[in-house]
């Protein structure tokens, strides 16, 4: 693209780097808005990341809006770490680099090579749940990572959670930008209730329950001018009709419906024709 009208800015559930282009929910927002809308999706990434994207590579003639999609699973954790790297830096000038070391010896190579392929692990199953779609019960990957709580929500991580917020608003203030918050939830609280669990799988998650962190995010936004939309009704509606609308084993990342179905959220913030 030369030009845009939106951006959009994630992690890996904005990139979506395993799905074909057309089955995007930034290819999904724009083919129902009839905007051009710019993708600048990155995995492992937080919200003062997208905030600095959004700087460096969402300036366009015609861009008005910016779309942050914050997934709950590990949004909050990745933007404490760039909190805390950020922190560093302005107290004592440390910064974190990642660089990758050139291997210029082809017997080590070799030796690495040799030492993976001797020490490859084991079989092993990764269903942990079961769901059921319609007729069939399928076996599934469920996240063992669960999303903070907010209540016991430790003092730095309100503190990441509040500067990656304000920091996304402000960038988009600064660049005359309606900007506006997906909320996209853990597929645990997706299937909440609709699950059979593994014994194998830790209490704590088969135990789990839905908490207010949507609420808290929204607050935040609200205060900071930000719009916010929460994905989850729409995932779950689509759940409650037995359709699994996330990748079934292993990779707990949302498959072309789900895709498709956040698309559709991001047209109508767009779009202004719906806001949850």
């Amino acid at each position: 693209l030369k030009d845009w009208d939106a951006v959009v800015v994630g992690d890996s559930y904005t990139e979506l780097g395993y799905l074909p282009d057309a089955q995007m929910s930034s290819f999904i927002a724009a083919q129902r808005t009839s905007l051009r809308v710019r993708n600048l999706g990155v995995c492992d990434t937080g919200l003062l990341t997208y905030s600095r994207y959004l700087e460096h590579f969402g300036h366009a003639p015609s861009v008005k809006q910016v779309v942050f999609v914050m997934f709950e699973g590990n949004d909050i954790q990745d933007t404490e770490l760039e909190h805390a790297a950020l922190t560093r830096f302005q107290l004592y000038a440390e910064r974190d680099y990642r660089e990758l070391g050139a291997q210029t010896s082809f017997i080590k190579a070799m030796a690495t090579v040799v030492k993976d392929a001797r020490n490859k692990p084991k079989p092993q199953s990764y269903q942990n749940a079961w769901f059921r779609a319609k007729d069939e019960l399928l076996p599934i990957t469920i996240s063992t990572e669960l999303p903070i709580n907010p209540k016991p929500m430790t003092g730095p991580q309100l503190m990441a959670l509040k500067a990656g917020i304000s920091a996304c608003a402000h960038r988009a203030k600064e660049m005359n930008l309606r900007a506006s918050l997906v909320y996209v939830p853990v597929n645990n609280r997706v299937y909440h209730g609709m699950l059979r669990f593994a014994d194998s799988l830790p209490s704590e998650v088969r135990e789990w329950t839905p908490h207010d962190l949507p609420r808290l995010v929204s607050d935040l936004c609200a205060a900071d001018g930000i719009a916010f939309a929460d994905a989850t009704p729409t995932l779950r509606a689509a759940a409650e009709q037995g359709r699994y609308v996330h990748n079934h084993i292993l990779d707990c990342h949302v498959n072309a419906e789900g895709a498709r179905l956040i698309g559709e959220v991001v047209a109508d913030v767009l779009s202004s024709t719906v806001m949850r």
